[in-house]
């Protein structure tokens, strides 16, 4: 758990966003997601499906297995 880059004056929501953002076009996955943040699968998961409804992020299926990669 790497929570050296997370800030205290920033909504989670925000951190969440700005680590998908940073990741480029292959995006990241909830598990990677959690890794970075120091989150729970779960708290992570909260995380990407609230991004999803407001509209920021969209998801697909990658290729090599069945896991959710968000963008």
């Amino acid at each position: 758990m790497d929570t050296s880059e997370l800030l205290l004056d920033r909504s989670i929501l925000s951190q969440a966003f700005n680590i998908v953002e940073n990741a480029g076009p292959e995006g990241v996955s909830q598990m990677e997601l959690s890794v970075k943040m120091g989150v729970s699968k779960l708290h992570a998961r909260t995380l990407c499906r609230n991004l999803l409804k407001k509209g920021v992020l969209s998801t697909f299926m990658n290729d090599v297995g069945r896991q959710r990669v968000y963008r």
